[in-house]
């Protein structure tokens, strides 16, 4: 890996349908829990997360190689646990409303939320899901990006990445720029429902990722911006964008719009006032364009088929969904 770079990664976490539409908790599929997690090699690693499948694919500098590790770990994932075979499906959905007999006789750490705190870039506190798993009818997934990076200047690393003092405003900045035009794209109440308590705007981690290499982890955006490889492609790209332009976003950050802009992703009030345009990614008109393509309302990332041309952003918005991206 290119120290030099900043390495993209993800714990996406997803829900398995039954041939009926209900969904079922990842364990009944033997699902692991995390301290037998499956490493697959060469693609990353997969666990339950409490009800949910959660997915750890191989970092990269390298937006297509990282969407390939993803992909790939999905269909493998799908064709051990019979999942498809079964006539079951895999669905990135922010909320699920269980069935509270199925989750009677699970096991424990399916009973309970085990999130660690995450830090909260507008107030400064740490945050903690504090509510009853037993009584509380919902189960939440998220999207959760990490991008990484050297641990100082000399080694080649990013001060968006290696300095805590910058994670505050980091968030922000992805607040803005990746949480804004995915909050327009997935405006649904079970988003909502999620976001009432969990994957609010500015929630984030700081990461140390081993041997050397630490990270930043943005917790706010939906799982489904894992719903199709174009999509993994542009908000990747765009995060990445941020943290190696920090500087110059940060001289041009305005403090003011924080307030609207935690209430616009926490809620979706006026959220498609505060979409910007991001040079080469997107301008407001292509997000408002990109919200009426369904197929990015339908999980496809592990049944794509595309040309392998097709797979990124750029070449899916202009060539298949006839959208124009600034700078083309």
């Amino acid at each position: 890996m290119s120290p030099t770079e900043v390495h993209i990664g993800a714990d996406p976490e997803f829900v398995i349908l039954d041939e009926n539409g209900k969904s079922v908790p990842a364990h009944s599929l033997k699902i692991p829990r995390k301290a037998d997690r499956v490493v697959v090699q060469g693609l990353g690693s997969y666990i339950r997360d409490g009800y949910a499948l959660e997915l750890n694919p191989t970092p990269s500098y390298c937006r297509g190689s990282f969407n390939t590790y993803l992909r790939s770990l999905l269909q493998y994932v799908d064709r051990r646990h019979e999942i498809t075979a079964r006539g079951y499906s895999i669905v990135a959905r922010a909320t699920v409303k269980p069935r509270r007999s199925v989750l009677k006789n699970a096991p424990e750490d399916v009973q309970h939320f085990g999130c660690d705190p995450s830090e909260d870039a507008y107030s400064g506190n740490k945050k903690v899901v504090s509510i009853d798993a037993q009584t509380y009818p919902y189960r939440h997934m998220g999207g959760h990006l990490h991008f990484g990076g050297m641990p100082s200047k000399e080694k080649g690393g990013w001060p968006a990445i290696y300095d805590p003092k910058n994670h505050p405003l980091l968030a922000k900045m992805l607040d803005l720029y990746v949480g804004v035009p995915s909050t327009v794209l997935f405006d649904h109440k079970r988003e909502f429902l999620r976001r009432a308590v969990y994957g609010q705007a500015g929630e984030y981690r700081p990461q140390d990722y081993g041997n050397g290499w630490v990270g930043f982890e943005y917790r706010t955006p939906s799982p489904e911006i894992f719903n199709h490889p174009a999509l993994v492609t542009l908000f990747t790209g765009v995060g990445r964008r941020v943290i190696v332009n920090f500087a110059k976003y940060k001289k041009e950050w305005d403090p003011d719009i924080e307030d609207s802009l935690r209430i616009a992703i926490n809620t979706g009030k006026d959220v498609v006032k505060l979409l910007q345009t991001v040079d080469e990614f997107y301008t407001p008109e292509t997000i408002l364009l990109l919200k009426n393509v369904q197929e990015i309302h339908k999980f496809q990332l592990h049944t794509y088929t595309h040309d392998p041309e097709h797979q990124g952003w750029t070449e899916t918005a202009r060539k298949v969904w006839n959208i124009p991206v600034p700078g083309f």
